[in-house]
């Protein structure tokens, strides 16, 4: 006792779908017949088509507008980089004129902290 076999089962048709035209959602498929038997053009969907399309389009100025505020950031960071660099360079450039200033003194009061030294010594000694 087999089941009665069955025919090929066929996947679903999809609804067809209004060409887009000039005119936003109302596409040229969209006759007075297909609105009537609440087809793919019916007022429904075209409403809830324009529910979506509106917030798509929400959703993209809100993306757009994260992207300028980014934008914005990211070059405020470049700026305060570049500003911190140049600060550093800068720094380096006066702490290594005070070291050398340092290294000149160190070099030229040598033979007169020597010199000194011996007289002391004289002294004392």
């Amino acid at each position: 006792s087999r089941p009665p076999s069955r025919p090929p089962s066929r996947p679903p048709s999809r609804p067809m779908r209004p060409a887009r035209s000039a005119r936003g959602n109302r596409g040229a498929a969209c006759s007075p017949l297909l609105v009537q038997g609440g087809g793919a053009c019916s007022p429904s969907f075209l409403t809830d088509r324009d529910e979506k399309d509106a917030v798509i389009q929400d959703l993209q100025r809100q993306l757009d507008l994260e992207r300028e505020t980014n934008k914005i950031v990211e070059l405020g960071c470049k700026v305060q980089a570049v500003s911190a660099e140049q600060r550093d360079s800068k720094n380096l450039g006066k702490v290594s004129a005070l070291e050398r200033r340092l290294d000149d003194r160190a070099v030229g009061d040598a033979p007169e902290a020597a010199e000194q030294m011996a007289r002391v010594r004289g002294l004392h000694g």
